[in-house]
């Protein structure tokens, strides 16, 4: 069986010279030979720019990203560890088409608004006009008139809000900053005078968390006009977290999968009486306002990942697929912005792999036309066939549609996404 790590991490383009003796040793470890066929990048090229600003007020118990928790923000160091960083790597965009910037945390809205304005206009000014989306991530308390003003001049479309919930005793177990006014008033405010798409992060399946708290949660969500996006996750016990170590010791308990999918279910219908689409597993966007960037992660683009703990994926013509990661302590990355903490190559195999159950998890299909495209030189012919025969088999029993050459997953299919995909990845086994 295939490991499959950092899937939807954040990711990049190209061969960065400060790791050269690095990919050269794994050219050489892996048995390429100059000329040898390798996985092509995406037909149109398209990359992303994530951004990661790690700073955050709080510890949340159940995250374990890349966070910083400090009173005090070095926001100018940070904006020129950034600047130095992607100015060592930013040829590695040479030939892409650079088609989304996302500022994810942490807490970008934390980050002193001059700063950020100084590190996205050297992005805008340097990755050409096939810009769609440039989205940042806010906290509620964040969310004042002055900041939305000076986010939305310096180009932000697009903010995502991290509500989480709208209920004080849920708020309170998830140990959120604000309140529920307050993030109510963060919404609305945004939806008033922030960018076009202003779009909330809800978590479900929380410790104790009831169905009535989740209904009051999505009766919120209907009661505010404007909202263009949701984001609705299942709470995750990640290791190494607080919640994790309170599981361990029997000390919190969460929703069985039986009741987190009664939430799942409820969500669904109610989203789709307010006018939402459900287009990909855990992201509901009215027509035309689905997530430009998130998609891009799921369609096999490449993506450029810029500061603490951010991971990126290269395409590279020469050597194959890469994935780099950046150091997770901010003192690290501030001492040195160019170094990486880690690379990882992934197997042609590997990547055919990944790239065929992220296409699966989204309404925006599978399309297999461009997956031929990207591995035809590189996955034996049978395999090719036997991978579409085991989607046109999804087809059959309902999990999926056939529009043409693309795949399209049924609602049915989103909620098992995780078994079709254990399903394609043992196409792999024996090869």
């Amino acid at each position: 069986m295939l490991h499959l790590k950092g899937l939807l991490g954040f990711a990049c383009v190209g061969v960065w010279p400060a790791l050269e003796e690095t990919l050269a040793a794994e050219v050489e470890k892996q048995g390429r030979s100059e000329g040898r066929p390798l996985v092509r990048r995406r037909s149109d090229s398209a990359v992303g720019i994530y951004v990661h600003v790690p700073f955050c007020a709080r510890q949340c118990p159940y995250c374990d990203f890349a966070v910083d928790v400090r009173r005090t923000i070095p926001h100018r160091e940070y904006a020129d560890a950034l600047l130095e960083e992607f100015e060592s790597r930013k040829s590695a965009l040479d030939g892409r088409s650079v088609r989304t910037i996302y500022f994810g945390g942490g807490t970008p809205s934390m980050w002193e608004p001059s700063e950020f304005r100084r590190v996205l206009q050297r992005l805008r000014a340097s990755v050409g006009d096939d810009l769609v989306e440039i989205c940042m991530e806010a906290n509620p308390v964040d969310i004042r008139r002055d900041p939305l003003d000076a986010w939305v001049d310096a180009g932000v479309t697009r903010l995502s809000i991290g509500c989480q919930s709208f209920q004080p005793r849920v708020l309170k177990i998830l140990n959120r900053i604000h309140t529920r006014d307050q993030a109510l008033a963060a919404v609305e405010l945004a939806i008033e005078h922030g960018p076009e798409v202003v779009s909330l992060d809800l978590i479900f399946g929380n410790p104790e968390q009831t169905m009535q708290e989740w209904e009051r949660d999505l009766d919120v969500v209907e009661g505010l006009q404007g909202l263009k996006h949701v984001s609705a996750y299942n709470l995750t016990i990640e290791p190494g977290t607080a919640f994790s170590r309170r599981v361990d010791r029997g000390r919190l308990s969460v929703p069985d999968e039986d009741r987190c999918f009664d939430m799942l279910e409820r969500l669904i219908e109610r989203c789709e009486a307010m006018g939402f689409e459900r287009y990909e597993v855990s992201n509901f966007a009215r027509p035309g306002f689905r997530s430009r960037h998130n998609t891009l992660y799921w369609t096999g683009a490449e993506y450029l990942g810029l500061g603490v703990g951010a991971h990126s994926l290269c395409i590279d013509s020469e050597v194959g697929v890469y994935r780099r990661a950046n150091p997770r302590q901010t003192a690290k990355y501030l001492a040195d912005p160019e170094a990486a903490d880690g690379v990882e190559h992934l197997s042609e195999m590997e990547h055919f792999i990944e790239r065929l159950f992220l296409g699966i998890r989204t309404r925006e299909g599978l399309d297999f036309d461009e997956v031929r495209h990207q591995f035809v030189e590189v996955i034996d012919e049978d395999l090719l066939r036997k991978a579409r025969a085991e989607l046109e088999g999804f087809c059959v029993q309902g999990f999926m549609e056939a529009r043409g050459a693309v795949f399209v997953p049924t609602h049915k299919g989103l909620n098992l996404g995780d078994s079709l995909a254990e399903r394609l990845a043992v196409l792999g086994d024996g090869v």
